[in-house]
């Protein structure tokens, strides 16, 4: 009977999370915020690679060229991101996130249960934390969603490490770890290990404190290095991805605290926030949507803490305190004080992050508290009571927020009848068991079904959707530059295109607009490059590429896009834009679509060469205007140019053989191949067969010697970290695989 509740359970958590994304059933799609721009356009590209049979180390769509595989939002080697190879894209998208919702339900059910908490509770908690505000919102930030889920299961895991078969469940710890750094949120696997490591040292104490700790230590230690080395796949490429990128020297204090919690905020705790995409105009949303758990969650949160008496209530409890003064971020000096203190706080930004404490907290604190509930009914009727004046007294704080409807709490809480009618309704079941007019589990069953509708009811907006027709027609765009085009990258000018976001457009009416002006990365959804793009960690050339775009005079930004093969502008029309039509360097395709009239082939050959070690004045000297690009190129220190009388060549053709390798095939006089795709470590060039120097072309770009004749150059990416860490992966795996089949709990066999 128990079993068949346990299974029941887990079905009804499934269909509450079905239930909330019901659309995504029936193939409407995802697109607000970072899924149109970065998410849908990033696992598109993953999902075309896998299906092609193909490694994704390269992205040639993105700043003339990017790795892929070393963003490590990019989730290659994350094992969910084989339903990319299993479902056909968009759905595929959907069935991906829905995915972590349905285990993230399941891993805290499990966890409770291990933790005796009872079935209702656990379902509570579970409810709590995936249809509350917390993962709901990261939806749109995917990373942060498919890293989330795995708390959980990891703490599981390290608990049952206590009993006879250590050995085998700190290899899956180890093994649940490494799946949440391959998720793509290096921050949410600290904060689990931090979580983890200080749960162990605190509450399941059982010998001397320091004899505890120094075994604790080295558990946690070997399972980290298991973890390396099973990660070094991505870990390595990331890691030189990491030190080329501007996160390198760390963010300044005001980037770094950029999204910080409004202390306002938190009276969502209290109700949903107001969130409409259609109307609003100007609206500025905070990283998470929403700060909403459910009315009943919140109760039994503030039963547990109030009258709990248990070290897991009083460690959760600190967790939860802890979550929300580092979410604060620049409205506490506690930020301040570690972003100083700790060096490599530097390295991550937003927050309100750290509500990802805050929501685990939330949820197994409303368990207990349920739990509570439930259990001192006939021991302790002063308790009781004292828990319905916590009910009627937050009441008539919601109450009095609804009534007076404060212009300066108006945007952060939006107390509707709803939100009322929950409250009645759960306060109502509460005092009839009180009263023992009603059982356990009929309460138990009416607050769990009451939760569901609450948080359903409050985030069914959160995550707005589209026909899926979004994404699979082509905006009018795509097609005219299609019909002209000589070159196959664009640049899209102006984050607010047309200044569209001073016309008190509605969010869903600018993103539509996004998608139709092509604001990166959309057009790669349509096989169409960009110059520039929008990337989860930037590196330097990265950067350097969007300060020239931005920064450079309107003369200047037309010179780099004809020297970067970039063949179109999308920008809005301006008296700049009309003179460089007027002057022949852009010619006008419709209104907002402009053709750079003198563009640079994709790979070329020049005879000379001049030698300029410093990247930036390499860049100012292609700038110059008496800068001849078709009779010599800037290059670093080291490299050894022709002799002048060297006639340059041509090439004959280009053939892209998947992301990461281009062979070109050219007639040579003497001189440099120029291959406008972007300089980076891990690229190498072979000419007829034999490796050659790459060189660093015009500051950004690739560049080898060729001798006279005909010859067939092959440019192909193949880092070293990659291959390093590919073996490292594999013998790691293998030895993990041995170690799990060895120490596999048996079952012991009858007596005979």
């Amino acid at each position: 009977m128990k079993q068949r509740l346990e299974i029941f359970a887990f079905l009804y958590l499934t269909i509450s999370v079905l239930f909330l994304f019901f659309p995504l059933l029936w193939g409407d799609s995802l697109f607000f915020r970072d899924i149109q721009l970065l998410f849908m356009p990033m696992k598109h590209f993953l999902a075309k690679c896998w299906n092609q049979g193909q490694l994704p180390l390269w992205n040639s769509r993105l700043f003339c060229g990017a790795p892929f595989l070393a963003d490590i939002q990019s989730g290659v080697f994350y094992p969910l991101s084989i339903v990319f190879y299993l479902v056909p894209m968009p759905y595929a998208f959907n069935v991906f996130v829905i995915s972590h919702y349905i285990l993230a339900s399941c891993f805290v059910y499990a966890l409770m249960r291990h933790w005796n908490r009872s079935i209702p509770g656990a379902c509570l908690a579970a409810l709590c934390f995936s249809l509350g505000g917390y993962l709901v919102s990261t939806a749109n930030v995917l990373n942060n969603l498919q890293s989330a889920v795995w708390l959980p299961v990891v703490f599981l895991c390290f608990e049952k490490s206590r009993s006879r078969h250590a050995f085998f469940y700190h290899l899956l710890v180890a093994i649940f770890l490494a799946i949440q750094f391959l998720a793509g949120e290096p921050q949410l696997l600290l904060f689990t290990l931090i979580l983890l490591f200080a749960h162990n040292l605190i509450v399941n104490q059982q010998t001397r404190w320091l004899q505890h700790l120094s075994k604790t230590s080295v558990a946690l230690a070997c399972i980290g290095a298991v973890s390396v080395a099973l990660v070094m796949v991505q870990l390595l490429p990331t890691w030189e991805m990491f030190r080329n990128s501007i996160r390198a020297s760390g963010f300044t204090f005001q980037e770094a605290t950029r999204h910080s919690l409004n202390p306002l905020a938190l009276l969502q705790l209290l109700g949903p926030a107001p969130f409409d995409i259609y109307h609003c105009g100007n609206k500025s949303f905070s990283w998470l949507l929403s700060h909403y758990f459910g009315w009943i969650p919140l109760i039994c949160a503030a039963t547990a803490i109030v009258f709990a008496r248990d070290n897991r209530v009083r460690f959760w409890t600190a967790c939860l305190i802890i979550g929300i003064l580092f979410a604060l971020g620049k409205h506490t000096p506690l930020f301040l004080l570690v972003y100083k203190m700790v060096p490599f706080f530097k390295a991550f930004r937003f927050p309100e992050k750290f509500m990802f404490v805050f929501a685990y907290a939330m949820a197994f604190l409303s368990a207990f508290g349920f739990d509570f509930i439930l259990e001192r009914k006939a021991r302790n009727k002063k308790t009781f009571n004292a828990i319905l004046a916590l009910l009627i007294m937050t009441s008539g704080i919601i109450l009095t927020l609804q009534l007076t409807r404060s212009s300066s709490v108006g945007p952060y809480v939006a107390l509707g009848s709803r939100t009322l009618l929950i409250i009645c309704m759960s306060g109502l079941c509460i005092a009839l068991f009180i009263k023992e007019r009603v059982g356990r589990v009929t309460l138990s069953v009416l607050l769990v079904l009451l939760c569901t509708v609450d948080l359903v009811l409050a985030h069914m907006s959160v995550n707005p959707v589209v026909p899926k027709a979004f994404y699979a027609e082509k905006p009018q765009l795509v097609h005219r530059i299609k019909e002209t085009q000589d070159s196959e990258r664009i640049f899209v000018q102006g984050y607010s295109l047309g200044d569209f976001q001073d016309q008190g457009l509605s969010p869903f009416v600018l993103q539509h607009l996004w998608r139709q002006y092509l604001w990166p990365n959309t057009a790669t959804l349509y096989d169409i490059s960009y110059v520039n793009g929008i990337g989860g960690v930037e590196t330097q050339y990265q950067w350097l590429i969007t300060e020239l775009l931005e920064k450079l005079n309107y003369r200047k930004r037309i010179r780099f896009l004809e020297l970067s093969n970039t063949g179109h502008l999308i920008a809005s029309e301006s008296g700049q834009i009309d003179t460089e039509v007027k002057a022949g360097r852009l010619k006008k395709i419709q209104c907002n679509l402009y053709q750079v009239s003198h563009v640079l082939p994709r790979a070329y050959i020049v005879p000379d060469a001049v030698i300029e070690p410093d990247q930036t004045r390499a860049i100012e000297e292609i700038l110059k205007d008496d800068f001849d690009s078709q009779r010599y190129v800037v290059l670093e220190e080291g490299s050894h140019p022709p002799p002048k009388d060297r006639g340059g060549g041509e090439v004959l053709n280009i053939l892209c053989k998947g992301p990461g390798r281009t062979e070109i095939k050219a007639q040579s006089l003497g001189g440099y191949l120029i291959f406008l795709d972007s300089f980076y470590p891990g690229w190498r060039v072979f000419v007829n067969g034999q490796e050659r120097e790459l060189l660093r072309a015009n500051g950004l770009f690739k560049a080898v010697f060729l001798d006279p004749g005909i010859h067939q150059v092959v440019f192909v990416f193949e880092p070293q970290s990659f291959e390093w860490g590919l073996c490292i992966s594999l013998i790691s795996l293998c030895l993990v695989i041995i170690g799990l089949w060895v120490s596999r709990p048996k079952r012991s066999l009858p007596d005979a």
